[in-house]
């Protein structure tokens, strides 16, 4: 199997029929990749039992805050955690309540609202993101940071493309 062809497979048509070096690499890969995502799962929950959030609380504030000065709406909040209205409601009424995030008018619907990251969120997203920032820096060289950020970013877009799933859209 070429890479190419590897870049194609769908989950449905991932299943080889026989074993190979490659796919027995493949199985490696992706075990460590399972390392990681279990090892950034208990980073989530260990710093949100320190910042006393929730875990859903500090995914809300990173994707908020990477929306930069434009901020996000209720809506986009939901999609990206795949929340309810209802629950959406009650996570960002939590949220303004202990003074990680803010709301303030949409400025061309008057039925929104847009979602600003406070002082205080952005201290919790940077004592989160330290961990991440001092991981990266210790096992991947600088020279590689440009190479490993288009990694990445085209291993989010197949993610997206292979899981059927979506970005969360711009309204």
């Amino acid at each position: 199997m070429t890479t190419s062809e590897a870049h194609k497979l769908t989950p449905a048509t991932a299943v080889p029929s026989t074993t190979s070096a490659s796919d027995e690499k493949l199985g490696e890969l992706l075990h460590s990749f399972r390392l990681m995502q279990l090892q950034h799962g208990r980073v989530i929950i260990h710093k949100s039992e320190e910042l006393a959030m929730g875990a859903t609380d500090i995914r809300a504030l990173f994707f908020i805050a990477e929306a930069g000065e434009h901020g996000a709406t209720p809506k986009q909040v939901a999609e990206f955690l795949e929340l309810s209205t209802g629950a959406t409601t009650s996570l960002v009424d939590r949220m303004v309540e202990a003074g990680t995030l803010f709301r303030e008018a949409h400025p061309t619907d008057r039925r929104s609202v847009i979602l600003q990251v406070t002082p205080g969120g952005h201290a919790a997203v940077a004592t989160v993101a330290d961990v991440y920032r001092c991981a990266l820096a210790r096992v991947i060289p600088e020279a590689s940071f440009d190479a490993m950020s288009q990694l990445f970013r085209d291993l989010a877009a197949a993610l997206t493309a292979g899981s059927g799933s979506s970005e969360p859209s711009e309204s």
